[in-house]
Formats: structure tokens, sequence, C-alpha cells
């Protein structure tokens, strides 16, 4: 959330952090404080995405995070349960492309992976060398 609000915005452009994490977000309990149920965030992506309307659906998953409800910084929320991430396998290349596309209308996206936790892939892993 520090990165979104002081991220430096030329004049006209927009800012949105997505809160990525397959793990679970942080942004609705912690910076959110709570106040916004699970009426916004990726989990919804996953349904619109099912349904063909990942584009239109991700412009009302976004919170504003101004005071002065400027929409110029903005959040996608993350899943509030890490049940759901694997609902979101099939959206992650479609959201990805979506990211790049806005990123070309005056819309810079900061992408929060978040941590390597318990739902993430485990890397493959390396012998270690032995001595001889």
């Amino acid at each position: 959330m520090a990165l979104l609000m002081g991220w430096p915005l030329a004049q006209g452009h927009r800012v949105v952090l997505a809160e990525a994490d397959p793990d679970g977000g942080a942004i609705l309990p912690g910076a959110l404080q709570g106040t916004l149920d699970n009426t916004h965030g990726l989990r919804n992506l996953a349904v619109a995405a099912r349904q063909q309307q990942l584009a239109e659906a991700f412009w009302r998953q976004l919170v504003d995070v101004t005071d002065a409800e400027t929409r110029d910084r903005l959040v996608l929320p993350g899943l509030y349960d890490p049940a759901h991430a694997s609902a979101m396998e099939p959206v992650w290349r479609p959201l990805a492309a979506l990211f790049a596309g806005i990123e070309e209308h005056g819309h810079d996206v900061l992408v929060d992976l978040g941590r390597r936790g318990r739902l993430a892939r485990p890397r493959s892993s390396r012998s270690a060398p032995t001595s001889s």
C-alpha cells in the first residue's frame, strides 16, 4: 500500500495495485480495515472470466483508496481465502494481458505476488555438490 500511495503519477495517469498472492491477501483485512466484504477482488474475476466478462468485471472490482475519490490510486483486493487460489489458475494469463493493455492507456500496474507460502509451487530441488 505504501508503494501505491507514494507512486509518482503523471498528469492524467492512474496506478492500480493488484494483490495477486495465491496464499490470500492482506489488504482487505489490513489496510482497508475490513470495510469491504468479498464483493471486490480477485475471486470475482475468476467467475467473470468463466463467463467471458473479465475485462468488464475488472473495473468494477477496483477500490479507490484516495480520500478525494479521484480514482487515480486503485486497489484490486486479493483472495480472502487461500482455498480460492485454484479457481484463479485459468485467469492469470488473461489478467496479465489485461494489465499490459491498460498500461498502454495511462495506467501503471503494480502486482503484489505475495510471499512464497504453502500454496506456491515448490522449486525443483538442487542437489548439493559432493566432495571427493
